[in-house]
């Protein structure tokens, strides 16, 4: 059995983050800083079709496509800076470019799998119920059998989080890619569970001290100067500057524990 330690391996992600900062952080900020940019634009206009009350699908879900992609693209290539020896930022981009096709068909396929395995659960569970209680299950009942559908995205997400490290760092298919990412969660799942759920925590964190400490020091910033723009601008570069250091560190963190798992494989 392969595993790692968290705590050891936050000390070395630190460690490594204090060395190779000022390689590191522009390349962060020039890919997942615009990736977040494409983000905040389509969220706002995605929630508000949401809570319409005719829902329809707004124009900018399209740029959650490019934001993904080159957050892909950006765990790649840091990827291989924190794992691969002597490696230069041009080399890490050619190398990141050369696999992304393979990176993204392995994500597609294992999407894919996710999708019908929660088709079958979700028809599973509506039959179920049907048969049981002889009837449709009630709205609220739905509900709760609609949430099994993101299930087993949670678990082909969790298993495949070193993806981006193994489709960069090894020269390997999209199938043998996937196999290889599975098999290296295979024995640390909960740790893995862990390492989301702290990103997720942490990303919570920024959304309120961007929200509410941030934001307000910019709010008196107004309106003791009067002028808007300005700070508004500010406001939003303090915070993709704040976005793209976490997943700076969480990118970094996820390609040591692939190297830890690699090696002893």
């Amino acid at each position: 059995m392969t595993s790692f330690s968290l705590g050891s391996t936050w000390e070395e992600t630190i460690a490594f983050l204090r060395r190779e900062w000022t390689l590191l952080f522009p390349v962060a900020l020039a890919l997942f800083a615009p990736a977040q940019l494409l983000v905040g634009q389509a969220m706002p206009a995605i929630a508000e079709a949401g809570a319409a009350a005719a829902p329809a699908m707004p124009a900018q879900v399209l740029l959650l496509a490019p934001a993904l992609l080159l957050t892909l693209f950006g765990h790649m290539v840091l990827a291989l800076l924190a794992t691969v020896p002597g490696i230069s930022v041009g080399e890490a981009f050619e190398r990141a470019a050369r696999r992304f096709g393979t990176a993204l068909l392995a994500i597609f396929v294992g999407m894919s799998v996710a999708f019908a395995a929660a088709l079958a659960v979700m028809v599973a569970a509506t039959l179920g119920v049907m048969i049981f209680q002889s009837g449709a299950p009630s709205a609220g009942l739905a509900a709760q059998i609609a949430t099994l559908f993101v299930i087993p995205f949670a678990v082909v997400w969790i298993r495949l989080l070193m993806l981006p490290a193994v489709a960069a760092c090894e020269g390997q298919g999209a199938a043998m890619v996937l196999r290889r990412a599975w098999a290296l969660s295979r024995d640390n799942v909960m740790r893995l569970v862990a390492i989301w759920l702290v990103m997720i925590l942490l990303s919570t964190l920024l959304a309120v001290i961007d929200r509410m400490v941030i934001g307000s020091l910019f709010e008196l910033v107004k309106l003791g100067t009067g002028v808007e723009a300005v700070p508004d601008a500010l406001r939003m570069v303090i915070s993709l500057i704040l976005e793209a250091t976490l997943s700076l560190g969480f990118s970094v963190y996820v390609a040591l524990v692939y190297r830890r798992l690699a090696a002893g494989a």
